[in-house]
C-alpha cells in the first residue's frame, strides 16, 4: 500500500505560528483543528462547521 504524503505548512493557532501537517491539502485561511503535537509540529485536519472557533 503506498504511503499517503502529508502536506505541510504552517498555521496559526491561538495567535501563535506553528508548522502544521495535514493528510490532506488544506487552503490558505481554512479553519482546523489540532488532533496531535510532535515536538515543534502539529497534526491537523480541517474543522467541522461545530468545531469552528
Amino acid at each position: 500500500m503506498p504511503r499517503r504524503r502529508a502536506r505541510t505548512g504552517h498555521g496559526d493557532v491561538k495567535g501563535e505560528l506553528w508548522t502544521a501537517r495535514s493528510r490532506r491539502r488544506l487552503e490558505s485561511g481554512t479553519e482546523i483543528v489540532v488532533t496531535q503535537q510532535d515536538g515543534l509540529e502539529l497534526q491537523v485536519e480541517k474543522a467541522k462547521r461545530d468545531e469552528a472557533k
